[in-house]
C-alpha cells in the first residue's frame, strides 16, 4: 500500500494553520492540524481557495502573442480593430485549436473558473460550447467538469446593436452579456439591450473608461453587473461605483501592453474590492500572475512598505483580492449556484516530489505572486469544513 503525506498551510479568510493529508492509494485517509505522521515520502502542499480569471477572451488564442504596439481602438475596437479582422479571417477550426489551448493554458496554471467574453454572437458562443464539449474528461482528470472547471460565457450581438431575434437564440446558451465601451454603442440600442439582458436575468458587463475616461453616471444608469478597467475614472467615478455596489475587475497584462496606467492603489485607498482578469489571450496575460501585479502596484506606491499608511498589510489586501473577492465574483455569475461559504472552494498545490521531507515552497500568500507554475498535482473540491473537524 503505498502512503504519501502533504505538508504545508491550510488559508482560510482569517488564519493560517499548519496542516496535514494523508493518502493510501490515491485516497485521502488522515487530515488534520500539525505535521503528520513521519518516516512517509512527503510532499508540501499549501491548501488556499482557487484563482479565477472574471475577463478573459480567449477567442484571440490563435492569434499568439502580439507583438507589435498598437492603440486600443486599433488593435481591439469593433468592427475594424485588428483583433476583429483577425477573427473574421480565421477558420472556425483555427479558433477552436486556439480556445483550446487557452484553456488548456489556464487549467496548468491552477485557474479552476473564468469569465469569458465570448465575441460574434450566436456562431462564435457556438464554438466555445463545442471547444469545451470536445475536451475529455480523462485529460484534466483533477480538474471538475472536465476542462478548465467552469466556463462562464459572457456573450454579445455580431454587431454593436441590438437584434432581439439573435439574442434570443443567444440568451439560453449564455451566463451573461459582455460587450465592449459605451463609445461603441448608440446610447439608445444599448439601453435596449441593457433592459433585455435584464428581462432574461442575465447579468451583463461591460468595459469602461479604459484608455480615456467615460461618463460614469451613463455606464452606471444602465445597472451592470460588473465593470472591466476603470483606468481612467477619477476619484469620484471610482465612489460612485463602489457606492453603486458594481464589481470592478482589473486586467494587468493588457494595461501593462498598452501603457495605460491602473487605478489600483486609489480603488484600493477608498476601500474597494477588486477582482482579476486576463483580458485577451493575445497579449499572453492568462496564466499572468495577479497577485504578483497587485503586490507590484502597491509596494511601488509605499516604497517598499509591507503596509500601507492606513495600516493595512500589502499581504491580505492582495491575498483577499485574488482569491476571496474573485471568488465571490464569479459565483455569483454561475448558471448552478455554488455554495456561499467559499471554503468549499479550495485547492491544494504540490510542489515536486523531492523524496523524504517536504521542498522549500512558498507559502501560500506567495504561491501566485511568483508567475505563472505548473506544479505536479492539484485537488480540487476540498470541503475545508469537514477537514477542520
Amino acid at each position: 500500500m503505498d502512503k504519501d503525506l502533504i505538508r504545508g498551510d491550510l488559508v482560510t479568510a482569517t488564519e493560517v494553520i499548519p496542516f496535514h493529508l494523508l493518502f493510501e492509494d490515491d485516497e485521502l485517509v488522515e487530515w488534520g492540524k500539525g505535521p503528520g505522521p513521519s518516516g512517509l515520502t512527503t510532499y508540501h502542499g499549501d491548501i488556499h481557495p482557487a484563482p479565477v480569471n472574471l475577463h478573459s477572451h480567449i477567442g484571440d488564442r490563435f492569434i499568439g502573442k502580439i507583438r507589435k504596439k498598437m492603440s486600443v481602438e486599433e488593435l481591439v475596437a469593433p468592427p475594424n480593430g485588428y483583433k476583429h479582422q483577425r477573427l473574421r479571417e480565421a477558420s472556425d477550426l483555427e479558433k477552436r485549436q486556439g480556445m483550446e489551448t487557452a484553456i488548456r493554458e489556464m487549467a496548468q496554471a491552477g485557474i479552476t473558473k473564468a469569465i469569458d467574453f465570448r465575441e460574434g454572437g450566436v456562431h462564435g458562443t457556438e464554438l466555445l460550447h463545442q471547444t469545451l464539449e470536445n475536451m475529455t474528461y480523462d485529460e484534466f482528470k483533477l480538474m471538475p467538469g472536465g476542462s478548465l472547471t467552469r466556463m462562464s460565457i459572457f456573450g454579445r450581438p455580431s454587431e454593436c446593436q441590438f437584434d432581439k431575434e439573435e439574442m434570443e437564440a443567444l440568451a439560453p446558451m449564455v451566463n451573461g452579456i459582455g460587450i465592449s465601451g459605451i463609445g461603441d454603442w448608440d446610447l439608445c440600442e444599448l439601453t435596449t439591450l441593457c433592459k433585455w439582458a435584464k428581462s432574461k436575468d442575465l447579468p451583463f458587463a461591460i468595459h469602461a473608461s479604459e484608455a480615456e475616461r467615460e461618463d460614469i453616471d451613463e455606464i452606471l444608469s444602465l445597472g451592470p453587473s460588473m465593470l472591466i478597467h476603470l483606468n481612467k475614472a477619477t476619484e469620484d467615478d471610482l465612489l460612485a461605483v463602489k457606492e453603486a455596489g458594481v464589481p470592478v475587475v482589473i486586467c494587468p497584462s493588457s494595461t501593462d501592453y498598452f501603457k495605460l496606467g491602473t487605478n489600483f492603489v486609489k480603488m484600493t485607498e477608498l476601500g474597494m474590492d477588486v477582482g482579476w482578469g486576463s483580458d485577451n489571450a493575445m497579449f499572453g496575460g492568462l496564466t499572468y500572475c495577479m497577485g504578483g501585479a497587485m503586490e507590484t502596484i502597491l509596494l511601488q506606491h509605499t516604497h517598499g512598505e509591507e503596509k500601507l499608511p492606513d495600516g493595512r498589510s500589502i499581504d491580505d489586501i492582495v491575498y483577499n483580492n485574488t482569491f476571496h473577492y474573485s471568488q465571490k465574483i464569479i459565483s455569483s455569475f454561475e448558471v448552478t449556484p455554488r455554495p456561499t461559504d467559499l471554503d468549499f472552494d479550495h485547492v491544494i498545490a504540490v510542489s515536486q516530489h523531492t523524496g523524504f521531507g517536504a521542498t522549500d515552497w512558498p507559502g501560500p500568500k506567495r504561491l501566485w505572486r511568483h508567475g505563472p507554475r505548473k506544479v505536479n498535482m492539484m485537488i480540487y473540491g476540498i470541503d475545508i469544513k469537514t477537514l477542520l473537524e
